[in-house]
């Protein structure tokens, strides 16, 4: 069955239940990072579409799942800015661990927000290219809690450390919350966060 025809036949299934729109949804990032290079045609964009449009509507840990069986393999850069929109927890190991050409990276960066950009500095893996394309939004992807509002210079994350990520994710749970008030949806802490994502780290350079 061509990829269309398959994306076709998993927007048509019944979406009437959570459970039911939790599975059509892994489905389609399922199906969307099998046909990696492909998500470029009508089908496809009507499945980001559905993902976008229900991604709240689906558990915060099966958004996480989807997002960490991808870690570690070749994901389109469409399906990796779809991920790295989500919340920090959910974002953050695929950000850790998705592999891309230098080219792909580069083309995506000015895609990115100043999270994932600022999560993704912490990986030692990328090419040298990469590297430099990251400097040159500046420190701005740095900014740690508090720096913003007190008026005090942007402070550069120099080692992956997990406090930096940690400051890192409390200021951007800070921001999610003031924007989306008490409905914001419940996140692992920030400490859990930058926890795991400092072990990812690690165990793919060890």
């Amino acid at each position: 069955m061509r990829f269309d025809d398959m994306i076709a036949t998993v927007l048509a299934q019944p979406a009437d239940r959570p459970d039911r729109r939790a599975a059509q949804w892994r489905q389609l990032v399922d199906l969307l990072a099998q046909h990696r290079g492909q998500p470029s045609g009508e089908e496809a964009k009507r499945a980001f579409a559905f993902l976008r449009a229900h991604r709240g509507h689906v558990e915060p840990s099966v958004r996480r799942e989807a997002a960490h069986a991808l870690a570690g393999l070749a994901v389109d850069t469409e399906l990796l800015l779809f991920f790295a929109e989500d919340s920090p927890s959910v974002a953050a190991p695929l950000i850790a661990g998705a592999r891309l050409a230098p080219a792909e990276w580069i083309g995506l960066l000015p895609r990115l927000g100043p999270t994932a950009r600022a999560l993704l500095r912490h990986r030692r893996d990328l090419a040298p290219e990469v590297t430099q394309a990251l400097a040159a939004f500046g420190t701005s992807d740095f900014v740690l809690a508090g720096a913003a509002d007190s008026g005090a210079p942007a402070v550069p994350a120099a080692e992956p450390g997990e406090s930096q990520i940690r400051e890192l994710v409390e200021r951007i749970e800070a921001e999610q919350v003031e924007q989306l008030g008490s409905e914001t949806e419940e996140l692992p802490s920030a400490d859990t966060i930058a926890r795991e994502f400092q072990n990812f780290l690690q165990r793919r350079e060890g």
